[in-house]
């Protein structure tokens, strides 16, 4: 008896010792939902209809979807944000507004539709559109991958009674889905028919509002490549293609390119995202992403002279 009091003693102390290095691995849902609230990025500037800038004042524009947003992370944080205090630390004495236009779920599409009605009459001096690889799709095709996304993890969650009341539960199920899940080959496989004529139905459409957005950028926009962070994905199809049409357009409408993926290689793809699940940019991500632009709009002199 005092033996298997004993061995049971040890197997609760390591669940125990378990879930706590868990919760500390992993960020609590319950604020990452609450950063990432919409309502609570409108309230910043930039969020809502912006007056004509003040004289003497730059204003950059940021646009963009959940990248933009900065879902995930601490608003502080955001690269938009970010970007504005260097650009105000490098440049002493100027002052330089940031506007955020940043929406989750955006695309192309929605993208061009802000641009015209909300970004182009703030008259901001510089425009910079975050291009996310799955922004080249609708919402219907979307909406679909998310449903097949629910239904394959559903799959593994063995713990999903407990989830709610044990974070090792949902670090169990999360665990099963990564290793055993197809999901992998079936986000890459989406991926790379974004870019296909072929399999994408609304691909001329989202051409056409990508040539427009950056035929209005012209001479006052930069197209930030953002990476899906996807390890080994710039030998993917859909890296390839999507990064080929960006250059092919922003040539076009004389619009300054950043592929972002070069300054990221340092560390494995995980390394940058959010959280286990979330695999949007974290704040490491973000901070890098701030640096690269920043550095870019100053060498290239992007905004207007003082007055």
């Amino acid at each position: 008896l005092p033996r298997l009091l004993a061995v049971l003693a040890g197997v609760a102390a390591g669940l125990l010792l378990a879930e706590g290095l868990v919760r500390l691995l992993m960020p609590d849902p319950g604020m990452v939902k609450a950063v990432s609230d919409l309502r609570l990025r409108e309230r910043s500037r930039g969020g809502a209809a912006a007056t004509r800038p003040k004289q003497g004042q730059a204003r950059v524009a940021f646009l963009g979807d959940s990248y933009v947003f900065g879902q995930g992370v601490e608003f502080a944080a955001i690269f938009p944000v970010r970007t504005g205090e260097i650009l105000r630390r490098e440049l002493p004495g100027r002052k330089i507004e940031t506007l955020i236009f940043g929406s989750p779920g955006a695309n192309t599409l929605s993208e061009l539709e802000t641009l015209k009605a909300r970004v182009l009459p703030a008259d901001p001096d510089l425009v910079v559109l975050g291009f996310v690889l799955n922004d080249f799709t609708h919402r219907a095709a979307r909406l679909q991958f998310t449903v097949v996304y629910k239904r394959e993890k559903d799959r593994y969650r063995v713990f999903r009674g407990l989830e709610k009341f044990s974070r090792l539960a949902y670090f169990l199920d999360w665990t099963l889905f990564q290793l055993l899940s197809d999901m992998e080959r079936i986000h890459v496989d989406y991926l790379n028919g974004l870019f296909d004529p072929a399999r994408n139905a609304e691909f001329p459409r989202l051409q056409a509002a990508l040539d427009e957005m950056l035929r209005r950028m012209s001479g006052r926009g930069v197209v930030l490549f953002l990476p899906m962070f996807i390890e080994g994905e710039q030998e993917l199809p859909f890296y390839r293609d999507g990064l080929a049409l960006l250059r092919d357009a922003c040539s076009r409408h004389g619009v300054d390119l950043i592929e972002m993926l070069p300054h990221l290689r340092e560390r494995a793809a995980s390394k940058w995202w959010a959280s286990l699940e979330d695999h949007h940019p974290n704040a490491a991500a973000h901070a890098r992403i701030a640096r690269v632009l920043s550095d870019h709009i100053l060498e290239r002199k992007l905004l207007p002279p003082r007055p």
